[in-house]
């Protein structure tokens, strides 16, 4: 990691449908966000990685979509009631 670099970033979600949605992008790398609230809180909680982190609409079926670039990994720890998300780089 290059220095001022913010990776790993690690982000504590509780909501559960929040969580469902990064566990799906961990899975798979990009899952759509069906809900347009749970898309409002992914933005704001993933606001100092936004750049890197793909979270956009699709104006023909009015879908959010999350996507991870190729060099990010997503590492999962259950904590209680909520999940710990930790961003990091591959290389």
């Amino acid at each position: 990691m290059g220095k001022g670099s913010i990776y790993p970033f690690k982000v504590r979600i509780k909501d559960p449908e929040l969580a469902r949605v990064l566990i799906m992008v961990n899975e798979r790398r990009a899952s759509k966000i069906l809900d347009p609230g749970t898309a409002r809180k992914a933005g704001i909680k993933l606001k100092p990685i936004r750049k890197d982190v793909f979270i956009g609409c699709d104006n023909r079926y009015y879908k959010s979509f999350i996507a991870l670039p190729p060099e990010l990994d997503l590492d999962i720890i259950k904590k209680g009631k909520g999940y710990d998300f930790i961003f990091k780089n591959i290389f």
